[in-house]
């Protein structure tokens, strides 16, 4: 029989390798299951839906300068704080090189994030200034605190943060 870590461990390298999921949902498998806050998967799940719709934007135009929050798959997208998980925070960055989305999640006050970045930029993101997208976390005492705009204007990578890409995510988990 096999034991519930196997388990865990063969769905988190699963999920981890599978196309479209994100390194943060897997590295969440590393705890248990139950620990896992349903609401940071609704989060999740609504960042992914916004990024499918700003990836469509970006093969259609080259950029995401053009992302239309109405072709956002259903989910509220707005240029403000997130107001909570169905509420997607997102900015442009580097005139369309890149984008940030941020989504509160009100219960265990996180703020879960992507940052995409189409070509290099000039200044970084958190960080990042290579193309890809990472994945973050932030506490937030509030959903004012979980504002894409904020993150966006953020060059540095918070101190408690690795050098990035991370090949076990974006934070770590």
């Amino acid at each position: 029989m096999v034991g519930r870590k196997a388990v865990l461990a063969i769905v988190g390298l699963a999920m981890a390798t599978a196309p479209g999921c994100s390194s943060s949902v897997a590295n969440g498998l590393d705890a248990p299951i139950k620990a896992i806050p349903a609401t940071d998967v609704v989060v999740e799940t609504n960042i992914q839906a916004v990024e499918q719709a700003t990836q469509a934007t970006l093969e259609t135009t080259g950029s995401f300068a053009d992302f239309n929050t109405a072709d956002a798959g259903g989910t509220a997208v707005t240029a403000g704080p997130s107001s909570g998980p169905g509420d997607i925070s997102y900015a442009l960055v580097g005139a369309g090189s890149g984008i940030v989305l941020a989504g509160w999640n009100h219960a265990d006050r996180h703020c879960v994030g992507a940052v995409s970045i189409h070509r290099p930029l000039s200044t970084p993101v958190l960080g990042e200034s290579i193309a890809g997208t990472y994945d973050f976390v932030a506490p937030a005492a509030s959903s004012a605190q979980c504002s894409a705009g904020a993150f966006a204007a953020s060059s540095g990578a918070p101190s408690a943060w690795p050098e990035s890409p991370s090949s076990s995510g974006w934070p770590p988990a």
